[in-house]
């Protein structure tokens, strides 16, 4: 039964057992056909399909096809109905429902936020114009109803009405924590902001809009993570939307600092909080840039400092009213171009020689860096004969030579075709860049590939499968862009399947028990959550199918492991140890590979006493913080089931 791959699976809805029971062998039928690509089955699946194929599953006779469907199937249909049947407002809401606090909760959190060792005053400041008055009582009625008590309001009105201006005498009035200044001049958000920040006394400030809300949590939460930490300059956390209808929707579960994602757009948002020794070192907001004047104040505070905590909480509800850019950035067009205007002043600023240009989704941006000079990058691609398969990765290598300093080490590990030899010599003949490495040893990924890294000769090492094709000229200058940075000890491609759905957009520790590749099955041009399939960011491991590393550091940490994890996770255990020593880990969309997956090597089952159990279990015993903790650039409100960036309802 063969499926046309941009069709969805079609199932009949029918009463008829004699039909279901017809339905279902024609699905296992297709199932079988495509065992190998099981994502391309899920991905495809739609809600009412999920939801026919369970009733008939349940009302089909237990025979052994249908007993090794349900088998193979359950567990995939169950969180793929759970994230599919529902929306991610209705998931959302369930998840409210069950961190909803009682009043024991709250009770107990007041008795902590006591005994805090290190209570700082925290400064919230509010810039006022024009506000819907509802909305503004409701903002500050939510500072007022905080659990951690040391905060003080510092208000601005920029112009408003005398009704406006009752309105915050009568909360000076009520509680003295409330102060606000007024001016006759319209000063716009950014002066209107710095009038307010100059009546705080806080240690540290808090951004909050006229008409949003903090989570009655909010400024503990913030307190808290002080203690545990008081070199902290810059606080933020996650946070959702409220809709006009007033239900909290579209919430934003954050990764933790990364400094690649938030040159792309402002990530970190709402909640902000800031040290305010060091905004006065800067001179908080500046003029001109209004639209974008807390990006640019947190580009600005980037370059002072790194210590940077999320908090994996929502506790900011930003508001979806008109001409706000919760609703639509569309209400403030000039919002873009201050924006870019920014990012331009920040790489100029940090000395980063590069051009800002518009991404994917609207109103992202990339930073697209210059690469100054052309160092020597060593490819590296292992195999075991294939030749038909190594031609085409060779081909669109050479058809896609942009960047010319590079040599290719073909290495065979116990191919035995003359078909493949020949082929080489060819390819050899015509391009002194390719040549070949025979290292006929029992396949151990990690040891040909550590043998293939000594006799390279470029300053860059990159690891490239033979079942991986080149789709466009410069998808190794994006990637050199990246690794030429100090900071930076590998850089990792976007790969896709042949019908062109997402296999890799860089990894995520801990999902499945070990690690997954982000947005699997995902069509192409699928943005993902919030951007994160189509951005350039950090990520704690990329895939060693395509995988630029700094030949420095790959020696500094002696390669791949080849005695621990010969085939299974060598590659992610690599990137962690990069992290572990002190670099970072960039995934970058702007190159793109077709990964024919599975052709060369299947997966071996983790069965015990297997080596593919062995490298299971020592993955878990070597990496326990982070598959215990939690993946830093994932979130821990996010599935760890699934790589769809869905809400975690476990």
């Amino acid at each position: 039964m063969k499926q046309d791959p941009k069709r969805k699976y079609q199932i009949v809805d029918t009463t008829s057992s004699k039909t279901a029971s017809s339905t279902v062998r024609l699905l296992v039928t297709a199932f079988l056909s495509i065992i190998r690509r099981p994502h391309r089955f899920m991905s495809q699946l739609t809600s009412r399909n999920i939801r026919i194929l369970a009733k008939a599953l349940q009302n089909e006779p237990k025979n052994q096809i249908i007993s090794n469907l349900i088998r193979l199937l359950s567990s995939k249909i169950t969180r793929k109905s759970a994230s599919t049947i529902l929306s991610l407002d209705e998931q959302y809401q369930q998840l409210l429902n069950k961190q909803k606090f009682t009043q024991s909760d709250l009770e107990k959190l007041k008795q902590s936020a006591l005994k805090l060792k290190y209570k700082p005053l925290i400064s919230v400041v509010i810039p006022v114009f024009k506000p819907d008055l509802a909305h503004l009582n409701a903002c500050l009625q939510s500072i007022e109803q905080q659990i951690y008590e040391s905060w003080q309001v510092c208000i601005h009105d920029d112009g408003s009405d005398k009704e406006v201006q009752n309105t915050l005498s009568q909360w000076n009035q009520k509680d003295d924590r409330f102060q606000y200044t007024s001016g006759d001049r319209h000063l716009h958000i950014s002066g209107a902001s710095n009038k307010a920040l100059a009546n705080c006394n806080g240690d540290f400030v808090a951004f909050v809009d006229q008409d949003d809300l903090l989570s009655v949590d909010a400024l503990y939460r913030i307190v808290e993570a002080l203690n545990l930490d008081r070199e902290i300059d810059i606080v933020y956390s996650d946070h959702d939307k409220i809709s006009p209808s007033g239900q909290y929707i579209l919430p934003y579960f954050k990764s933790d600092y990364n400094p690649d994602l938030i040159l792309c757009h402002n990530y970190i948002g709402h909640l902000l909080v800031v040290r305010r020794t060091l905004g006065q070192e800067i001179g908080w907001f500046r003029e001109g840039y209004e639209g974008a004047q807390d990006y640019d104040l947190i580009l600005r505070l980037i370059r002072r400092t790194d210590r940077i905590h999320h908090i994996a909480r929502v506790l900011y509800h930003w508001r979806q009213s008109p001409q706000s850019t919760a609703a639509s950035i569309d209400f403030k067009p000039y919002a873009v171009q201050a924006t870019r205007l920014a990012l331009e002043e920040h790489l100029n600023s940090s000395g980063i020689k590069g051009e800002v240009l518009e991404a994917k989704p609207p109103n992202t941006f990339r930073v697209k860096r210059e690469v100054s000079q052309e160092h020597l990058v060593s490819i590296i691609i292992p195999f075991a004969d294939k030749p038909q398969l190594l031609l085409r990765c060779i081909e669109s290598i050479r058809k896609h030579d942009y960047y010319r300093e590079f040599e290719v080490i073909l290495l065979s590990n116990n191919s035995v075709l003359r078909e493949t030899f020949d082929l080489i010599d060819k390819v050899a003949s015509e391009d002194s860049r390719f040549h070949l490495a025979r290292y006929d040893v029992p396949f151990n990924y990690s040891k040909i590939n550590n043998w293939a890294a000594n006799k390279a000769k470029g300053k860059y090492l990159l690891f490239l499968n033979n079942d991986t094709e080149i789709l466009h000229d410069q998808w190794l200058t994006n990637m050199v862009e990246h690794i030429t940075r100090p900071e930076v000890g590998a850089v990792g491609a976007k790969l896709l399947y042949p019908e062109r759905t997402i296999q890799h957009a860089g990894v995520i520790i801990g999902i499945g028990g070990i690690a997954a590749h982000a947005f699997k099955g995902f069509p192409e041009g699928n943005f993902g959550y919030y951007g994160r399939a189509a951005l350039q960011q950090n990520l704690s491991a990329v895939t060693g199918a395509c995988m630029l590393v700094k030949r420095s550091i790959f020696h500094e940490l002696e390669g791949f492991d080849e005695t621990n994890l010969k085939v299974s996770f060598s590659d992610i255990d690599l990137c962690l140890r990069i992290r572990e020593a002190g670099f970072l880990v960039v995934f970058t969309p702007y190159t793109v590979l077709i990964h024919h997956e599975s052709k060369t090597r299947g997966a071996d089952p983790p069965i015990p006493g297997s080596r593919a159990y062995e490298e299971v279990k020592y993955f878990q015993q070597r990496w326990s913080k982070i598959l215990h903790e939690g993946d830093p650039y994932y979130n821990l409100n996010l599935s760890r089931n699934s790589t769809d960036f869905s809400l975690r309802m476990e």
